[in-house]
This record gives structure tokens, C-alpha cells and sequence, in this order.
């Protein structure tokens, strides 16, 4: 595939927005898009990660057996499906790991989530996998309760599935106050279960959960295994700091 410069990139069907496209060779967007699934059926998102330098980013949807209309400063060109069928034959489900946010997550990787402020790891209790199973801390002891899938959702939230009960990091009765339970629910998309993972600069983070606005905590800072985890008013306190260490890595 040859260097493609295109300024815009639209759809023939469908209610699709004009976005700005930049486009490398196949190799480079290999390394450069994400890919999400569930866009629609036969059809992927995928999103630009760094383009010519860091200079551009770009949003592209790219369907199935869809030709597209590929436009230039000048006139309108047809754009033959051929042309883009190689990035249509990206896997997805190797493409979805790949994705890699400026904030450094990578969506469909696992990871362990360290509290700075004791240095425990986010736990489910006794390894449940029941819907309400309790969320604490515990010391690391690289058992799956205590791994977490991290995928990000189209909207550019997150939500963390737990590697042993493939249940969804959840706010209790999706309520709002201060030392509301965290706990894990089977996955339903709602806000509850959508977090903003927000870098703090200096290497860890803070999860903000969507429905309550409120921060992933330690209830009063605790430091003892079984502590536990709760969403409070974000106060910057190292008991709503953590560590993001993908599994597999020190």
C-alpha cells in the first residue's frame, strides 16, 4: 500500500461526520491505529494513534465491503473497497490490544492495581465471582482476583473486568454519595461501571467513576489487607493513587 494523503474521508451511506484522515503505509498504520469492535456489525472504528510525527490524530470509519468517498482539496475521488481492504484484515481482537492511549493503557491488556498509599493491590474478597462480591485490598499475590482486563469503551472511558469472576468493577446501586461500595457486578455498560482513568503525572493514577464523578479509595486510607475500596469526592490523598502494572511486566 502506497502513502495515502487524504483530507477527508467520507462514507457513501450512513450518517457518518467528515473527519481528517492522514494515512501511512499498511506496516505503519498497523502500529498507529486502534481498532475498537462494536461499532456495527461487519464495520470497525479505528482511530488514529500518532500520525507523521505526532502531529496529527484522526478518527476513520472503515466498513466491510463499503466503498468510500476519499476527498482532496481539489475534487472528489472514488475510492475503490480494494484499496482499504488491507486494513480491513486487521484482526480485531489482536488489534484491540494494541491499543495504547497517550495516558499509556492499553485497551484488553491486564493489569494490577496497586494503591500507593499502602501498596496493596485492588482485590476482590476471598476470590468471589458472585455479582455484589466485595472489592478491598489485599497484599499482591498475583492470583487473578486480583487482575484486571482494562478495555476502553467508544465513548473513551474504561471499564475493568476482573480476570477470575469476569465480572465489572461497579459502583453499588450505581449511587452517588462519599463511601458508597465498590464491588464487582456482572458487565451492563452502565455508568456505574465506566471509570475515567486520569493520569496524575507522576506515573500513577486516579479512577474517577463516570456515574458518581467520585474517585476509587481506600475507605480512611487503610493500609491493613481487607481494607476497604469505596468512592469518595477526589482529594488528590494517596489512598486514591494507583499504579497501573501490566501482568507480565515488573
Amino acid at each position: 500500500m502506497t502513502l495515502l494523503t487524504l483530507s477527508r474521508m467520507l462514507l457513501n451511506k450512513g450518517n457518518y461526520s467528515q473527519v481528517p484522515v492522514f494515512f501511512e503505509t499498511n506496516n505503519q498504520i498497523k502500529n498507529r491505529i486502534w481498532m475498537i469492535k462494536g461499532f456495527k456489525k461487519g464495520s470497525y472504528k479505528m482511530t488514529a494513534k500518532t500520525i507523521l510525527g505526532g502531529t496529527i490524530a484522526a478518527i476513520v470509519i472503515l466498513t466491510n465491503n463499503l466503498a468510500v468517498k476519499a476527498l482532496n482539496e481539489d475534487n472528489i475521488i472514488q475510492t475503490p473497497t480494494s484499496s482499504i481492504e488491507k486494513l480491513n484484515d486487521i484482526n480485531p481482537s489482536e488489534a484491540e490490544k494494541d491499543v495504547e492511549n497517550t495516558d499509556g493503557i492499553s485497551s484488553g491488556e491486564t493489569y494490577k492495581i496497586i494503591n500507593v498509599g499502602s501498596g496493596k493491590a485492588l482485590d476482590v474478597y476471598s476470590a468471589e465471582t458472585k455479582d455484589y462480591a466485595n472489592v478491598d485490598i489485599y497484599e499482591d499475590n498475583e492470583t487473578a482476583a486480583q487482575k484486571w482486563s482494562i478495555f476502553r469503551n467508544s465513548d473513551g472511558t474504561y471499564k475493568l473486568i476482573n480476570t477470575n469472576s469476569m465480572k465489572a468493577l461497579d459502583v453499588y446501586a450505581a449511587k452517588a454519595d462519599d463511601y458508597t461500595n465498590v464491588d464487582i457486578f456482572s458487565e451492563n455498560g452502565t455508568p456505574a461501571q465506566k471509570w475515567n482513568i486520569i493520569t496524575n503525572g507522576d506515573g500513577t493514577y486516579r479512577l474517577i467513576n463516570v456515574g458518581s464523578e467520585k474517585a476509587l479509595d481506600v475507605y480512611a486510607a487503610g493500609t491493613d489487607n481487607f481494607s476497604n475500596v469505596d468512592v469518595y469526592t477526589y482529594n488528590g490523598t494517596n489512598a486514591q493513587k494507583w499504579e497501573l502494572v501490566r501482568v507480565g511486566e515488573k
